[in-house]
């Protein structure tokens, strides 16, 4: 009997090995040739196989079995069969994890883990959120595109213009250095033949006593400033030729080198303002009025004016001081109607910012700038009155002054002028300087004022009031 039971107990753990061994075979054959096998339908397929085999061994044990078997055997038989299961379950399991990633906490897969669906979508990570839909529009980009490509362009314009202006400083510093040293012929040769003709006449300038060289000389650098700018005289030394020209100015025995001198210096002083205080300094307004004062020659005369003219427009007072005001306007009728505007303007600009000691200086031409008030001619007239009302805000604080201002007829011919009867011309910047220099005279002068009601002034202003 136990040999019979020993023999059933071995052939039902023979069967239920064979079993397993079928359900894998079947597991295999069941998986496409032709893709790699997925773990997770192992796992699946080869679940039921095992359940099905441990199911028909323990129905082969119960049948088969009529009587008590022997315990320790059955015991023995049995063990083999789970440690047998267990090792093919260990099996399929480690096949499954070695193939099959286990997702981290981070979200990325790892080994060792079947997911729990093959569907399933790892969701994003908490701290990215998902795009907008509502983002910004085409236009808004295109905007936003447009004002950055702005920007950048502004930038690119500042630091354009802020480097030119480096670069120039550079430049002329470089050349000044250079022409100290004696090198810019080597570096720079349309600068060097510039040099060396301003050095051939700077010679020809000081030949004493040879007025034909000093004549061509002078004529050659009329010549050169005529057509010359700021940039070609960046050789040109200003020290060294004014006091020269200056000088020649007042040569009296020869007219054609005063001519000369005085037409080279306002060459100068046009093509290269910085030049007027060096012009300034060494005299050449004095000069000038003097040149005026006592005319012998109407074209030296002419090109005083002019130069005197450039040089009003940076020093007034430098120009007034010497009597360049009375200078001007002495013979105002000799010259033609472009001069004498050229005179005018002259004294507006002299009368421009007047210290309190030239004030002699201005009344004794106040009679003449009156005179013109009378003249046909608008610019001469437009000129003369903003000589006025510049005058009078320079006396306002004194009634003496004002009263002075006024003994010749002055307030007479304003208030003509801005009556609505005359038939002087005037444009709206005139018109209002003669109606401020009426205010300040009477705002200074009781009698001012009287003249003005008397000449019925308050009539012209209610004309103008109402257009």
């Amino acid at each position: 009997m136990d040999t019979r039971a020993r023999t059933r107990t071995k052939g039902s753990a023979t069967e239920s090995s064979s079993a397993r061994k079928r359900s894998r075979s079947t597991t295999s054959t069941a998986t496409p040739p032709t893709s790699s096998p997925s773990p997770v339908t192992d796992s699946v397929t080869a679940a039921p196989q095992l359940v099905e085999a441990s199911t028909s061994s323990k129905r082969s044990r119960r049948t088969r079995g009529t009587s008590e078997p022997n315990p320790g055997s059955q015991n023995t038989a049995t063990g083999e069969g789970e440690s047998s299961q267990a090792k093919g379950k260990e099996s399929e399991s480690s096949r499954c994890q070695s193939s099959t990633p286990r997702p981290s906490s981070s979200g990325r897969p790892q080994r060792g883990a079947v997911p729990a669906s093959s569907t399933a979508e790892i969701p994003p990570p908490a701290n990215i959120e998902p795009p907008s839909s509502a983002g910004p529009s085409g236009a808004s980009m295109e905007r936003n595109q447009a004002n950055n490509n702005g920007g950048d362009e502004n930038e690119e314009d500042d630091e354009s213009a802020a480097f030119s202006r480096n670069l120039a400083h550079a430049s002329s510093t470089l050349h000044g250095l250079l022409r100290k040293l004696g090198a810019l012929d080597d570096l720079m040769p349309g600068a060097s033949l510039a040099h060396s003709r301003l050095k051939t006449i700077l010679a020809g300038l000081r030949a004493e006593g040879d007025d034909t060289r000093q004549l061509e000389a002078l004529s050659n650098l009329c010549e050169m400033l005529s057509i010359a700018t700021e940039e070609s005289l960046s050789t040109f030394s200003v020290d060294s030729f004014v006091p020269l020209l200056v000088g020649l100015l007042n040569a009296e025995h020869n007219p054609e080198i005063m001519l000369l001198a005085a037409r080279a210096l306002t060459h100068l002083a046009d093509v290269l303002p910085s030049s007027c205080v060096a012009i300034v300094h060494y005299g050449a307004a004095s000069c000038f009025c003097e040149r005026l004062l006592t005319i012998e020659y109407i074209d030296l005369a002419e090109q005083s004016l002019q130069a005197l003219e450039k040089l009003s427009q940076e020093h007034p007072v430098a120009c007034l001081r010497p009597g360049g005001l009375m200078a001007v306007l002495s013979y105002l009728d000799f010259f033609a109607t472009g001069v004498q505007r050229v005179a005018v303007t002259t004294a507006a600009n002299m009368c421009r910012q007047l210290p309190p000691d030239v004030a002699d200086m201005v009344v004794d031409c106040v009679p003449i700038l009156t005179n013109l008030l009378t003249y046909q001619d608008s610019k001469l007239v437009e000129q003369a009155c903003i000589c006025l009302s510049r005058i009078s805000e320079s006396f306002a604080k004194s009634p003496e002054r004002i009263s002075m201002l006024c003994s010749h007829g002055l307030i007479e011919q304003a208030a003509r002028l801005v009556s609505a009867e005359s038939t002087m011309p005037l444009s709206g910047s005139t018109y209002t300087c003669m109606i401020r220099l009426l205010a300040t005279c009477a705002a200074g002068s009781p009698d001012v004022s009287l003249t003005l009601l008397r000449l019925g002034v308050t009539k012209t202003i209610r004309d103008a009031l109402s257009g």
